[in-house]
């Protein structure tokens, strides 16, 4: 009885129709930024992986990232963080659309240059992207390559260098694209100390903690690369 209960909720899973995240991504639907991350986080844990249509979130986030209204552009990057941070599993490899997104990485960046909230939260959606679907490398991949996330991502801050909000989301999006034991920094390593020890002296104990710990995990990358020093 209970194999027939399992494999009644699994073929129910199954049949779950595709998730409508355009319905989600509306200005009528956007109440608040809560509202909407319990929407997404709800949609993720209670949706079978096959029914999570990875490829009309990136779109519809997309959209909503380009809409002139900032709550959608908000919007838009707050659904990405939170749909990626309870995705699981199967859940999350069903989101891979999302770095293959041309668009919605497009999107992004563009956002990146708008005001210092929606600017900042486009720069931690870009960088957790990244971080859970990295590239290959290969000329096949579309998946973003850490080069020009790591450049987008320094841009950003440039265009809000003395915003917190960026200051903030710059030094967690490297956290997050550095984590791992094989971090894909490649050449970008220099540019990114340079752009991270100011941080590290940051009024804000916590700017200051991730930028440290980014510095730490670059340190370490480097003498990784470089191989046994000898003598």
């Amino acid at each position: 009885k209970s194999e027939q209960q399992r494999a009644g909720a699994m073929a129910a899973a199954l049949a779950q129709p595709a998730v409508d995240w355009k319905s989600l991504l509306t200005p009528a639907a956007i109440q608040d930024l809560s509202a909407l991350s319990h929407a997404v986080s709800r949609t993720i844990l209670s949706t079978a992986p096959d029914a999570l249509n990875g490829k009309g979130l990136a779109q519809a986030a997309a959209t909503a990232l380009q809409a002139p209204d900032p709550r959608l552009s908000l919007a838009g990057s707050v659904a990405l963080l939170v749909a990626l941070e309870e995705a699981q599993g199967f859940q999350k490899a069903a989101l891979a659309p999302l770095a293959e997104e041309e668009s919605l990485r497009l999107a992004l960046t563009v956002a990146g240059a708008g005001p210092p909230l929606a600017a900042s939260a486009a720069a931690r959606a870009l960088c957790a992207v990244a971080a859970a679907f990295p590239s290959s490398g290969s000329r096949d991949d579309a998946r973003p390559r850490s080069r020009k996330v790591v450049a987008h991502l320094q841009a950003m801050l440039n265009a809000h260098p003395k915003a917190t909000l960026m200051q903030e989301a710059f030094a967690q999006g490297c956290c997050a694209l550095l984590a791992g034991d094989h971090p894909a920094v490649n050449t970008q390593a220099g540019s990114l100390f340079v752009a991270l020890w100011p941080l590290a002296v940051h009024p804000r104990a916590d700017i200051a903690s991730a930028a440290a710990t980014c510095l730490c995990r670059l340190t370490r990358y480097a003498r990784r690369s470089s191989g046994p020093v000898s003598g």
